[in-house]
């Protein structure tokens, strides 16, 4: 038997205190403080883990400088400290510090002083050991973002934001929640759930069978499809959030820059370009969505919608079709209103329906910590934590064995070492080590790109990767580098072993 296979045998074993169905940011973050308490947790997801809106994201850990001038003050102290929690002890490694230049248009402000006085206010709210924003000049913000130099002057200011791959920083939160006991199986979809005499029945189905979950709880964090599984469990439920839909491209970056850029288009958008393994991610567009969100795909009007406005910033040349090398479309979920969704409120949404099923939608990428903790003090009080603050714990303990010795005793290319330390931070020496004895482990997936052989295979052994896609999309950048082509994904398939990987 297959540790999948162990893994969803348990999953129609005994009463779980809580089952959590969404195995998104959110989803595997309520997973791992519920197991942390000691509770008997299973965490299930129709997709991969990470597989939708959390893995298309811009990729930001960021402190809110848009809520904070917008006023919504709450959100922007929020994320400043969250933001310092997962940089200093939470992902160090994963979350990696990205400064962004801001471009400002000085009519908005009534003179540099009071700019500079806003960015104090701004600074204090993230409290003690809070970094800081400052103003910079033309030839500085020219120096960071070279782009900057064709542009009219106006007004910069730097910030100090961080960075993630998204879909990693999911990955290694529900891998810290099946070590603290949780049993978690990606790929099984729940086709029902109803609850009598005070325990829910769900059942869920995968390539494995079918079997029925018993448990005392359920969060619904299943992020576009929140309000779908609530129907499932009542058809009378009403909306509680909308979405929106928000899609990046990956473009070459000839040189290197040293921050990212962000840019206020005009009331309802905001343009971003950001450094990303080495080439540059663009975004984002932000238009209603109402279809089926398994549906959502980049179409040639959301390309034009983001060259025709990324134009206004970057030059033609940069932003040519024929450069682009991947394209990527998520589903923000916000809360059920009206008026434009670029302006709504990034604020997660929880409801405790009178079944007792609890769900959440919706909230941002650097609160996800937070957010979770909300939904856990929404469960019933036979179930719910005591703690409301969330666990500093770190994802990704420290390691004592240094990447870099054991590269050098597997001549590992020094690309591809700087490659692995950039994607799985402290863990990339067990990736090393996983690759003992195996003549090709670092050998090139593809020529293109420094991912490796290793890396699928550890993929499979130890990150419930179960298809060709949650391989080249999620635990390596072939996707993002536009290198997951039909001979690549053959090659991934039949490379593995027979039964490991689904095509």
């Amino acid at each position: 038997m297959t540790g999948r296979e162990r893994r969803f045998a348990r999953l129609g074993e005994g009463t779980f205190d809580l089952c959590v169905i969404g195995a998104g940011i959110v989803g595997s973050r309520i997973a791992y403080e519920a197991a942390r308490d000691g509770l008997r947790v299973a965490l299930v997801d129709a997709g991969d883990i990470g597989g939708a809106t959390s893995a298309a994201s811009s990729k930001l850990i960021h402190g809110g400088l848009r809520y904070f001038a917008q006023g919504h003050l709450d959100i922007a102290r929020a994320s400043l400290r969250e933001k310092r929690a997962l940089v200093r002890t939470v992902a160090p490694g994963l979350v990696r510090p990205m400064p962004i230049v801001v471009s400002v248009e000085r009519r908005k402000w009534a003179s540099a002083l009071a700019m500079r006085g806003a960015l104090a206010a701004y600074d204090a709210l993230g409290g003690w050991g809070a970094s800081r924003t400052r103003v910079i000049d033309d030839a500085t913000a020219r120096r960071l973002v070279p782009v900057l130099g064709g542009r009219p002057a106006t007004s910069c200011i730097l910030l100090d934001e961080a960075q993630v791959n998204d879909a990693r920083l999911v990955l290694v939160t529900a891998l810290a929640a099946a070590d603290r006991g949780a049993v978690v199986v990606n790929h099984a979809h729940v086709t029902s759930l109803v609850t009598a005499a005070g325990e829910w029945r769900l059942a869920v189905r995968a390539a494995e069978g079918e079997t029925t979950v018993r448990a005392r709880s359920v969060v619904n964090a299943t992020g576009p499809w929140v309000d779908a599984l609530r129907r499932m469990a009542d058809p009378a439920a009403r909306p509680i959030t909308r979405l929106s839909k928000g899609v990046h491209v990956v473009l070459p970056l000839d040189e290197p820059w040293g921050a990212g850029l962000s840019v206020h288009v005009d009331d309802e958008h905001n343009l971003f370009a950001v450094p990303w393994y080495g080439m540059l991610l663009v975004g984002v567009t932000d238009t209603p969505y109402a279809g089926d969100p398994a549906a959502c795909r980049v179409t040639p009007f959301d390309i034009d919608l983001l060259i025709s406005d990324s134009r206004r910033v970057l030059p033609d040349q940069l932003l040519r079709r024929d450069r682009i090398r991947a394209a990527t479309a998520g589903l923000r979920v916000l809360p059920a209103g009206t008026g434009p969704t670029s302006t709504a409120r990034r604020e997660h949404v929880v409801e405790a329906a009178p079944s007792g099923l609890v769900s959440i939608g919706g909230g941002k990428l650097t609160t996800h910590r937070l957010d979770a903790m909300d939904a856990l003090q929404a469960l019933p009080a036979a179930v719910r934590p005591r703690r409301r603050a969330p666990s500093g714990d770190a994802l990704v303990p420290a390691v004592a064995d240094d990447p870099r010795r054991t590269a050098a005793d597997r001549a590992v290319d020094g690309d591809v070492l700087a490659h692995l330390l950039s994607l799985y931070g402290p863990a990339a020496h067990e990736v090393l080590a996983s690759a003992q004895g195996d003549s090709t482990a670092f050998e090139r997936i593809h020529p293109g790109g420094p991912d490796v052989w290793a890396q699928a295979r550890y993929a499979v052994s130890h990150e419930y990767a179960v298809t060709v896609d949650d391989i080249a999309l999620r635990r390596t950048t072939l996707g993002w580098r536009g290198l997951a082509d039909l001979d690549t994904r053959d090659r991934l398939a039949h490379a593995l072993a027979p039964g490991d990987v689904l095509v």
